[in-house]
């Protein structure tokens, strides 16, 4: 069979600014085109994600090759997803999860970044689009890192010191945040380190985009598929995008999100639009959008129809809570429905107060109730809105 090799060189970066291929050879990749099904309603994101990674132990399945995955931070991981029947493989399991969030995915350098569209795309860009960055990595050797429950940055910076990494990659200092566990195995030591300081980065969208970088996929499928066809993939995108194609192997040079949907498109073809979901990275998932209202109404009847909408849903849920505030746990379950609530702020210190509890085939209604009930608030329609208010006595 021939095959005819197409280059724009004219748009192609110098070779210095070249960097991984995303090979169906490689290790990592093999791990997420592996086969996974699973039926997930009602868990919180990070646990959803953890049980396609690995991290979280899921009874009565064979055991999993872990994945390295870094979730960004103005995502909230408590929210809870219900993306249904998931599959057929690990990685477009993992897309189905990350858009019930309003969340992209894209892999990286042995990890898949899971997060607003602007934040993957940034660091998408950073990794293989900044010369020093592109060498520091090249030179950086694999290392495993780990670190437990309420971490802040500040000491993942301290165990960063302790591996084979650059001084010059590792931040001094970080912001004060608590964060979850985490642990990564065989992931380039520079990747690491950009990893852990891009969490407190506002990457630019418009200035991402008007930037573009080389990088390479090799897969089996591209040797038979037009470069007329894969360049309607990525110029649907960016209408600047070229590709090089010899056999298996396409070279792109486009915008960060090019790449995402063309890594998309090699990893889970034709569905891969179904993790433009989350394109806006604006999605309910976003600790920036939590509490934006849904929608403008006017008058009590706009407000009764929101409780109705919320009484009359039929969606039931199964999850379990441990110690949880009250008010992120009411907020999320709102979302769950398409809506959002006012706080009043007498209400406050039951907002933070801590519940338990666990919920099997339960509406959003039966459980904002139980919510409500445990802390002696109420939910109530005011002024074409939902408001968490004091219990009225009696």
């Amino acid at each position: 069979m021939f095959v005819m090799s197409i280059v724009f060189s004219a748009f192609l970066p110098s070779p210095s600014a070249r960097s991984e291929t995303l090979s169906s050879n490689a290790s990592f990749t093999q791990r997420l085109m592996e086969p996974h099904s699973a039926i997930i309603e009602g868990s919180s994101l990070r646990n959803a994600i953890g049980q396609v990674s690995g991290s979280v132990a899921v009874q009565s399945s064979a055991e999993q090759r872990t994945l390295n995955i870094w979730l960004d931070r103005k995502v909230d991981p408590t929210y809870l997803v219900s993306p249904g029947s998931l599959g057929p493989t690990r990685y477009h399991s993992l897309c189905q999860i990350a858009a019930e969030a309003g969340c992209v995915c894209v892999p990286i350098n042995e990890c898949v970044l899971i997060g607003r569209a602007s934040w993957v795309d940034g660091i998408a860009q950073q990794i293989f689009g900044d010369t020093k960055t592109v060498h520091a990595i090249k030179r950086s050797q694999p290392v495993s890192i780990a670190w437990p429950d309420l971490t802040t940055p500040d000491e993942t910076l301290s165990i960063l010191r302790t591996k084979s990494i650059s001084p010059t990659l590792i931040p001094r200092s970080l912001p004060h945040d608590l964060w979850a566990a985490q642990r990564w195995e065989a992931i380039p030591g520079g990747v690491a380190a950009l990893l852990i300081s891009s969490q407190f980065v506002a990457f630019d969208p418009t200035e991402t985009a008007k930037q573009s970088f080389q990088r390479s996929y090799h897969f089996d499928a591209l040797e038979t598929t037009s470069t007329t066809e894969l360049l309607s993939i990525v110029r649907s995108v960016d209408a600047e995008a070229a590709i090089t194609k010899t056999g298996k192997t396409v070279a792109l040079a486009a915008q960060a999100a090019a790449h995402r949907r063309f890594a998309n498109h090699c990893l889970i073809g034709d569905r891969s639009d179904q993790n433009a979901r989350g394109q806006n990275g604006a999605g309910p998932g976003d600790r920036a959008g939590m509490n934006q209202p849904v929608a403008d109404g006017d008058g009590e009847q706009f407000g009764s129809r929101l409780l109705e909408k919320l009484q009359k849903n039929e969606r039931t849920f199964t999850l379990k809570v441990e110690n949880k505030p009250a008010g992120a746990i009411l907020v999320t379950l709102l979302a769950q429905v398409g809506l959002t609530c006012e706080m009043d702020t007498r209400v406050n210190q039951q907002l933070q107060r801590r519940v338990s509890f666990t919920a099997k085939g339960e509406t959003a209604w039966q459980l904002v109730s139980r919510v409500l009930q445990l802390t002696g608030l109420d939910l109530v329609a005011r002024d074409g809105k939902l408001h968490v208010v004091v219990q009225t006595p009696g």
